[in-house]
């Protein structure tokens, strides 16, 4: 039974769970993961290597909002960031970018709330485990993969995601219910696939408290049915759920969605990123019920066509990071009662599988993992982390000529420069569906994102007779058309 499962008996620290230590260490913790990953996220920013393509995107919205105006995304051509997801979450950014209107905010923002989410782990390990297990724990969740991921792919709203998955599941797991339950449905408001993430946690609840569990259910069920059948298809151009593309490449939504995934050359890939997930924790988490909360992420991106769901590199496994660590939390208890019933071996089994020795492990495992995936720790030591190149130099001092409110057309590595007081469309998009720009700013020595390098070349080339003024530098073009 799932609710008798919840929070298992297992091995127990040898010295208070509540002393000073257990209680200050978790916090400690959580502020330098704050620092490692602030540390990283301003870095990129100040080198050029955050893009339009997610930061501008998600400037622009929280700028509109700081105005008091509809969350319009001139990136993507102008459109409602609601006809692109449902994540009203974004709105509490809005104070906060009034006092300090710029991408940084954002970073600032993310850094916190993934160093947020880190306490509740370490906290819970700390007193289930004991002090020293507690601290590799934590430190392998504040490392682990599908963080550093999101830290590398700019901001995105997952951020909050984070945080709230993993104090309801400290509350889950101290079978704290209503306060689990309430954060669970708190996800609904941050991206409209978490309805189904919060509908599952009210099937775990169900089995301890019938009522409030269905209540779950049904608020999570409910708000994912609305959220992708009628708030996000009104405020597209053709009332359609474009998100759907992405999963069943424009086939819509079917059984055969579901069944022909299976049946792919590509199943291996698909199922990279669930292997990888699990093995940040030794698979010990397959061993909790509460892995099931995992269930929905990895099931829809599965099912994907768009094969950058499969992928490890964006932000899609933040959120599977409390899941898959709490659920090794509960697991590990399991894992020692059945190596004691395996080996018949008790004090080997507890030498063996010391809590601490688990810890460790997982860090080891996080560690090997930053490496050989190339994540944004393998290179904080470096110093090319923190120098800009020439070209991104010169960027930066075009980019500070650009005159505030001006209508501008940027390269997408550029754009997270001027989001936050000009108003920036993509390069690579239409004429027909924005304004027409002052300023047209490429970067000419390399593709960019919708943007191959042949092709913004002959662009620049036609745009010089009807420029007014034209600035160079190390390959930084910026063309003031007349008006």
């Amino acid at each position: 039974m799932v609710c008798a499962s919840l929070d298992a008996v297992g091995p127990r620290p040898a010295s208070p769970s509540r002393s000073g230590a257990a209680l200050a260490l978790p916090a400690a913790l959580g502020v330098a993961v704050f620092a490692l990953y602030l540390t990283v996220e301003l870095s990129r920013y100040a080198t050029g290597r955050s893009a339009g393509y997610d930061l501008g995107i998600f400037t622009q919205i929280v700028r509109h909002y700081a105005s008091g105006q509809a969350p319009t995304i001139e990136l993507k051509q102008g459109m409602n960031a609601w006809g692109d997801h449902f994540s009203p979450v974004l709105i509490v950014l809005a104070p906060v970018y009034r006092l300090f209107p710029s991408p940084v905010t954002l970073l600032v923002a993310q850094a916190a709330l993934i160093a947020l989410s880190a306490v509740p782990v370490g906290r819970f390990a700390t007193q289930k485990f004991g002090v020293a297990a507690g601290a590799f724990i934590e430190l392998a969740y504040g490392i682990s993969y599908g963080l550093q991921s999101a830290v590398a792919f700019d901001f995105h709203e997952v951020a909050f995601a984070v945080p709230i998955a993993a104090y309801a599941l400290e509350y889950l797991q101290r079978r704290r219910f209503r306060y689990a339950s309430v954060l669970f449905a708190l996800l609904v408001f941050v991206k409209e696939d978490l309805g189904l993430t919060a509908f599952v946690a009210g099937v775990i609840i169900a089995s301890c408290r019938k009522r409030l569990g269905f209540a779950v259910m049904l608020w999570g069920g409910g708000w994912f049915i609305a959220a992708t059948a009628f708030i996000v298809p009104s405020f597209t151009a053709d009332d359609h759920y474009r998100s759907l593309n992405g999963l069943s490449g424009g086939r819509g939504l079917s059984v055969d969605t579901v069944l022909q995934p299976w049946t792919t050359p590509d199943i291996w890939m698909r199922t990279s990123f669930i292997v990888i997930a699990v093995t940040c924790v030794g698979f010990v988490a397959l061993l909790s019920p509460v892995i099931a909360l995992a269930v929905p992420t990895m099931g829809w991106r599965f099912v994907a066509s768009n094969q950058d769901y499969w992928s490890t590199h964006y932000h899609y496994d933040a959120i599977l990071m409390p899941v898959i660590f709490f659920a090794a939390i509960d697991g590990y208890p399991r894992l020692v009662r059945l190596a004691r019933r395996i080996l018949r071996k008790q004090r080997i089994v507890d030498a063996a599988l010391r809590p601490a020795v688990f810890g460790a492990a997982c860090l080891t495992i996080g560690l090997l993992q930053t490496t050989a995936g190339h994540y944004p720790f393998s290179k904080i030591l470096s110093a090319h982390s923190y120098r800009r190149s020439a070209s991104m130099s010169a960027a930066w001092k075009v980019a500070k000529l650009i005159p505030t409110g001006a209508v501008v057309r940027a390269d997408n590595d550029i754009a997270p420069w001027l989001v936050s007081r000009t108003e920036v469309y993509a390069v690579h998009q239409a004429y027909g569906n924005i304004p027409r720009a002052r300023w047209i700013i490429l970067d000419l020595t390399r593709d960019t994102l919708g943007a191959p390098l042949a092709w913004k070349t002959r662009w620049a080339s036609n745009l010089l007779p009807d420029s007014e003024r034209v600035i160079k530098n190390d390959g930084i073009v910026a063309i003031e058309l007349r008006q």
